[in-house]
């Protein structure tokens, strides 16, 4: 069975266990953690799958969150997070904008597998170039996971 880790999951709690710095005051007690996401309380190659959905751009510190949550994987990290470009990533409770090369440029670095694309809002086309909206990452340890 494929285990699932949420992290920052606020009140969503998509994965099999779900972890965030407050409990929400609706969550399913059994499956959720507080926990610093920087420093999450599991062993090396815990989970198939973790999901990192819009808290890369809030935490302090992202290269110590991307080096966590590749320990903790024995297969896929899904991060989703504003694209640097996209009006609300310069929002005050953001604390980095990324792009898609920093994603390849960190995979690089750590030897990793990436694929890395960006959602456009083709709709607000207004000035005829194409507004950037979000972007969407996997990230995988090469020697643990057959691309």
């Amino acid at each position: 069975m494929l285990s699932i880790l949420d992290v920052g999951c606020g009140v969503a709690q998509r994965g099999d266990v779900n972890v965030d710095l407050r409990r929400p005051a609706a969550c399913i007690k059994n499956k959720f953690i507080i926990g610093d996401v920087h420093h999450l309380p599991f062993r090396e190659n815990t989970f198939d799958k973790i999901i990192c959905y819009h808290l890369i751009e809030h935490v302090k510190d992202p290269f110590l969150l991307l080096d966590e949550l590749i320990r903790i994987t024995n297969g896929i990290v899904e991060i989703t997070c504003p694209h640097r470009f996209m009006v609300y990533a310069k929002s005050t409770s953001h604390r980095h904008c990324f792009s898609r090369g920093w994603f390849k440029d960190f995979a690089r670095h750590k030897g990793l597998g990436v694929k890395a694309i960006v959602r456009i809002d083709a709709e607000r086309d207004l000035f005829k170039y194409i507004l950037p909206l979000e972007i969407f990452v996997w990230l995988w340890k090469v020697d643990s996971v057959d691309r």
